[in-house]
């Protein structure tokens, strides 16, 4: 009887500790779920959000965390990213951006927070100003410069597909980058073919997504601030159009005596087209002052 009794105590206080065991939440499914990072549609969704201002002007790094603390306060949080080497870079900018004083001419009042930042973004610096971009799972206040189809399209990804549709990569790409990639709603069928690939940050945007829609046998359209990915046929009669549409006249007459231009030298009135894929640019500022 005491050996029963035994038993039942120890199988009791097994049973006790195992339920206890399972009620604890595994803290591994709470960090992953801590540490989801935003889709840019939600983000772009927070950014709707409406917030009271006030009418004191604030530093800009004061301003970002009070904006910051209005949307944490609805339950709406957003990281947002300051480029302070992107700032610096640029020789006009004396001393920190950080410390410059800022207001929105709106206070007291609500607003969106896509306003502020937008309205905010540009008063700092001196030129070119300040902009922001949804990239990453977070906002970005960078200068305006780093905001151009030759920076945007040039950004290296790295990232792998394995058996994914197409039209996921892109989006993937897309949250990534913070680039709209249109996907032709005609060639859905297309999109939705699996693409493999790996990509070790040493390929640029453009060419990822080229490669990419290549096997799903679909193509990329430059538009002159956009990519459009639709079939091969569409592609083709866009391009012609886009070609009418945007052709540059030359600014000056044209040249009666033909010469042929100075060995080289560019031919005269050479104009880029702005339909064509953007170079990777040459960095514009030096990160060292002129003396």
């Amino acid at each position: 009887m005491r050996i029963v009794a035994t038993l039942l105590f120890i199988v009791c206080i097994t049973t006790s500790a195992s339920a206890q065991k399972a009620r604890k939440p595994a803290p591994s499914s709470k960090k992953s779920e801590t540490a989801k990072r935003l889709t840019s549609r939600e983000i772009w969704g927070r950014l709707n959000t409406e917030i009271q201002l006030d009418s004191e002007k604030k530093k800009f790094k004061d301003f970002i965390a009070f904006v910051s603390a209005k949307l944490a306060a609805q339950g709406k949080a957003i990281p947002i990213f300051f480029d302070e080497i992107g700032f610096a870079s640029i020789p006009e900018n004396d001393g920190s951006v950080l410390d410059e004083e800022v207001g929105f001419r709106f206070a007291n009042r609500p607003a969106r927070a896509l306003d502020v930042l937008q309205y905010v973004a540009k008063q700092l610096g001196k030129m070119p100003r300040g902009t922001i971009l949804v990239r990453a799972g977070r906002v970005e206040i960078v200068p305006s410069v780093y905001a151009t189809k030759e920076y945007m399209l040039n950004q290296n990804v790295e990232v792998a597909f394995k058996a994914r549709p197409l039209a996921d990569a892109l989006e993937e790409l897309s949250d990534m980058t913070g680039v709209s990639l249109v996907i032709d709603p005609r060639a859905n069928e297309k999109a939705q073919m699996p693409v493999t690939a790996r990509f070790n940050n040493d390929v640029a945007l453009q060419d990822a997504v080229r490669m990419l829609t290549e096997m799903a046998e679909l193509k990329m359209v430059y538009l002159v601030t956009g990519i459009f990915i639709t079939t091969p046929e569409r592609a083709r009669i866009m391009e012609k159009e886009l070609k009418r549409a945007y052709q540059i006249p030359s600014a000056f007459p044209q040249n009666p005596m033909m010469i042929p231009p100075m060995m080289g030298f560019p031919p005269p009135f050479d104009t880029p087209s702005p339909l064509a894929p953007p170079l990777p640019p040459a960095s514009p500022f030096s990160r060292e002052k002129a003396v």
